[in-house]
């Protein structure tokens, strides 16, 4: 549920509007002290709005406490949902896995070992792209190579 819109009281109106008008050596010391370390960008503009931002949220804080931690904790858990879901496709075989490919008429099987073990043809491999590169010669993305993921990100068909 989205908070509703949030009325600038005029006094911090007059504050940010009043920051153009401001040195930058002035603007180097609000941030300064309103942040507790240096600005890493000492351009005027980020630094009127990096200050405008952070007095309105604030205000925002004070007027509906609890929202943007709420926000943080459903972005935060986006995030780890997301990072989940790009997991290396190699990652996600458990070992016992074997995977067979055709390849210039010749069928090729590789299994799946305990972390990044990959066995093909009596030898042990640290990755896909390194088995792949032995079936081929030339440098694939192992996991396309054998129908892990789409050829179109980027692989060869």
């Amino acid at each position: 549920m989205a908070a509703p819109a949030l009325d600038i009281p005029k006094a911090l109106a007059r504050r940010i509007a009043q920051l153009p008008v401001v040195p930058i050596a002035g603007l180097r010391a609000l941030f300064v002290q309103t942040f507790a370390r240096e600005p890493a960008v000492a351009n005027r503009r980020f630094l009127e709005r990096r200050l405008a931002y952070h007095w309105q949220a604030e205000l925002y804080d004070a007027t509906y406490p609890g929202v943007r931690a709420q926000q943080r904790e459903r972005i935060a858990a986006l995030a780890t949902a997301l990072a989940a879901s790009r997991l290396p496709p190699a990652r996600m075989l458990g070992p016992g896995t074997v995977l067979v490919r055709s390849y210039n008429g010749t069928e090729h099987e590789v299994r799946v070992g305990a972390g990044p073990v990959f066995e093909y043809a009596g030898k042990r491999y640290g990755s896909l792209s390194k088995v792949a590169r032995v079936i081929t010669g030339t440098r694939w993305s192992g996991p396309a190579f054998f129908g892990l993921k789409s050829a179109s990100a980027g692989s060869r068909p």
